[in-house]
């Protein structure tokens, strides 16, 4: 983990800081990203142009938040119950038995 911080202050020295749309495509958001982060990828990787790699990058489709509609799972399969229900065990825990 040293490593990786001692590297990363070393790159940022010499380049300066990441632009925001240098992250863009690093972060995970819940919503769509205003950019195409296949376009925004295709760019940086303009070496590969014209290559197997960057064509099946562009051609690739997005994929939904979820493989199938959320209305047709039912309640035990949503992850949002089961972290609910995993933050009410581990604060009772905590919170009641534990203290």
């Amino acid at each position: 983990a040293s490593v990786m911080l001692i590297a990363s202050k070393v790159i940022t020295l010499r380049r300066g800081p990441a632009t925001a749309e240098e992250i863009e495509g690093l972060v995970y958001t819940r919503e769509r990203p205003k950019v195409d982060v296949r376009e925004l990828m295709g760019r940086r990787l303009a070496i590969l142009k014209g290559t197997w790699l960057q064509n099946t990058l562009l051609k690739t489709p997005e994929k939904p938040e979820f493989p199938f509609p959320e209305n047709q799972i039912t309640w035990f399969r949503r992850p949002s119950w089961w972290m609910i229900a995993y933050l009410v065990v581990v604060c009772y825990l905590l919170f009641v038995v534990l203290w």
